[in-house]
């Protein structure tokens, strides 16, 4: 899954993925990033097809960025 997005200031960034349920399913800490625009690829290998959510937390605040289907 590419995840792009754009910051104001640097931040420490992590991915993660929550099933329906809101269970995580899969996390990518990204480190610390500058600010600006940036794109990410997040990795579903181990993740079973299906609905998913896309959550962004920058620097421990979590922002809900897309709803991600994952297709086999």
């Amino acid at each position: 899954v590419n995840v792009s997005f754009e910051q104001a200031f640097p931040a420490r960034i992590t991915l993660a993925l929550s099933d329906l349920l809101g269970r995580r399913v899969h996390t990518h800490d990204a480190g610390e990033m500058s600010e600006g625009r940036h794109e990410l690829l997040l990795s579903t290998r181990d993740v079973a097809p299906g609905m998913y959510m896309l959550d962004i937390t920058r620097d421990g605040k979590r922002y809900r960025q897309a709803t991600v289907r994952v297709i086999r």
